[in-house]
């Protein structure tokens, strides 16, 4: 079992936003990697231990809003940040709350865009996803090279990396029970190699 352990603290200065690039992220682990084969259920199960993905440690469990110091920054209705809020020179950390004092959002700001980690939550405090966010030198606009995805109970959904061109790098896609069943190679947006029962 690989257990993800956020025992990161908090930075409590300077480190939120409902994306609708987590859409872009789980239709393609179903394209790319969906089906059914049960021979090659059978194989893999005779062959080792169902590899399973749970999310553990304080990362994993949402914060109170009054107990992280920075800048708290409203939604618009779609749920994005609203960027007037935020001063144009601020870097540091940004959150959003929920009206129950958890945590929703959590994010680095540079450069007027989302730099390293985001943690957004949902509202009973379980984490939704975790993304890393980078900007390019001479780039002012930032973009994800990473992405997972939890169920309320912790368990693995999914995760990815991402370049330019698309999925890049190492992309998983888990079962019900947080349980691997695809692992799948990418290079610049073309799959490479996939391993587990649900590759086709």
């Amino acid at each position: 079992m690989i257990v993800l352990n956020y025992n990161l603290s908090f930075v409590i200065k300077n480190n939120a936003m409902k994306n609708p690039i987590s859409i872009l992220f789980i239709i393609p682990l179903f394209i790319s990697c969906g089906g059914d084969n049960s021979s090659a259920k059978e194989t893999a199960s005779d062959e080792k231990p169902t590899e399973k993905i749970i999310c553990e440690g304080e990362k994993c469990q949402a914060p109170k809003c009054d107990d992280i110091d920075a800048f708290s920054a409203t939604e618009k209705e779609d749920g994005r940040l609203n960027r007037r809020d935020i001063p144009r020179d601020y870097e540091g950390m940004i959150k959003t709350c929920y009206p129950n004092g958890n945590i929703k959002m959590t994010v680095s700001w540079k450069n007027g865009w989302k730099f390293g980690d985001l943690f957004m939550y949902r509202e009973d405090g379980s984490l939704e996803k975790h993304e890393i966010w980078s900007i390019e030198e001479g780039k002012t606009m930032g973009k994800m090279s990473y992405s997972e995805i939890f169920r309320p109970d912790g368990t693995c959904i999914g995760s990815s990396t991402w370049n330019n061109a698309g999925f890049h790098g190492e992309q998983i896609q888990c079962g019900e029970k947080g349980e691997v069943r695809t692992k799948a190679i990418w290079d610049n947006g073309e799959m490479v190699s996939c391993e587990g029962p649900d590759c086709r």
